[in-house]
């Protein structure tokens, strides 16, 4: 079996040369294209854990008398069971029962299993962790007023941010 001959793509045609250089950029933007989904589902999963978290720990919360000591627990504990995963810190934690808690609005408690998917129907769902966080800690005070969880002027924003393509 002879193998083709091995032609310098400089010593293409033009034509040849041309057509090359538009199948490359083809290549090149379906690779930007999966890589770019590949990081949206990874953080979709992410912040559905996150959530989940959230909701669970809500749930035990108003099932118990326990509060803040529940989640510095649940944090050694975790840390000390995946020592490599980052994000298992309990102000970490408290971020994950807000984060329920705000888009709930404190709701769902009871149930955990009935508020895990309320989420994945939002954009916010597309949004990597470290923005969520951000944009709903900022709207804590406004003008020197108060933002309540509810008003969520960040969900608007997290939309556009994600069918706009604000999000890279």
């Amino acid at each position: 079996m002879t193998e083709p001959a091995s032609t310098s793509i400089l010593s293409l045609p033009p034509t040849a040369l041309a057509e090359y250089q538009a199948w490359l950029v083809t290549i090149k933007q379906r690779i930007v294209s999966v890589r770019l989904r590949m990081a949206l589902a990874a953080s979709r999963e992410l912040i559905q854990f996150y959530w989940d978290l959230g909701a669970l720990i809500a749930h035990k919360q108003a099932q118990s008398q326990w509060g803040d000591k529940l989640i510095a627990q649940l944090s050694a504990d975790l840390q000390k069971a995946f020592p490599e995963i980052k994000g298992l810190s309990a102000s970490n934690l408290k971020y994950c029962l807000r984060f329920f808690q705000c888009y709930t609005g404190g709701q769902g408690a009871s149930d955990p299993d009935a508020a895990t998917a309320a989420i994945g129907q939002q954009p916010v769902d597309h949004l990597p962790w470290g923005i969520r966080t951000n944009t709903r800690i900022t709207l804590g005070m406004r003008d020197g007023i108060k933002v309540k969880c509810g008003d969520f002027v960040g969900f608007l924003g997290s939309a556009k941010a994600v069918t706009g393509g604000w999000i890279k």
